[in-house]
């Protein structure tokens, strides 16, 4: 398969020959939502914590006579009173799923192949800046008439590029060696640099 290459005016300026069986394999939508849910998994801290009926100090003494006042009973350090426990309220979990590496990098795989069939990964021949420049990738988004949340992927992130790109809503930027299912699903268009696209393949 080959891919068309845009140079920085939103002109083509050649083409990258691909592997077909990275950018072009049948799309699974139950194994992407394995593998995504698996990743949101892992980003949960499972830290949340409530206090249990032991975990709080109390006294011995009822709160009111055992009977003789018609009322229900009522111990000292109940879960219906106020700074009380909570009756089954959550605790602490480890969330961590693991997924093996072949079906990650195969859901990683049919999201960029969709993409390329619903148009939304667009190859530049590249990106480079020798100070911060926001204007330089703000024009190159412009020119391409990318629009909603974009993902810059390079082959070198530089902390040029990084202060170029942080100021600009909905572009983010991202070094290919890095790229996950996650980060690609949740983009609406990708812009990938010809260099990253070999380092994927």
């Amino acid at each position: 398969m080959k891919l068309v290459v845009k140079n920085n005016l939103g002109k083509s300026s050649g083409s990258v020959t691909v592997d077909d069986s990275v950018w072009a394999v049948q799309v699974n939508e139950g194994l992407i939502h394995q593998v995504v849910t698996s990743q949101l998994n892992n980003l949960r801290q499972g830290n949340h914590e409530t206090k249990r009926r032991r975990d709080v100090e109390y006294s011995t003494v009822k709160m009111r006579p055992q009977k003789g006042s018609g009322r229900a009973r009522l111990g000292s350090r109940s879960s219906m009173l106020q700074g009380g426990s909570v009756a089954h309220g959550p605790h602490k979990k480890q969330y961590k799923d693991k997924i093996p590496t072949k079906i990650r990098r195969s859901a990683l795989k049919m999201i960029l192949s969709d993409k390329i069939n619903t148009g939304s990964i667009n190859v530049i021949d590249e990106i480079q800046t020798n100070a911060p420049n926001t204007k330089y990738i703000a024009e190159i988004v412009k020119e391409l008439g990318l629009s909603g949340k974009i993902l810059l992927l390079v082959d070198s992130v530089n902390e040029n590029l990084i202060k170029s790109v942080r100021n600009i809503p909905n572009v983010n930027i991202l070094d290919v060696s890095i790229l996950n299912a996650l980060e690609a699903l949740k983009s609406k268009n990708i812009l990938i640099t010809k260099d990253a696209v070999k380092q994927i393949d």
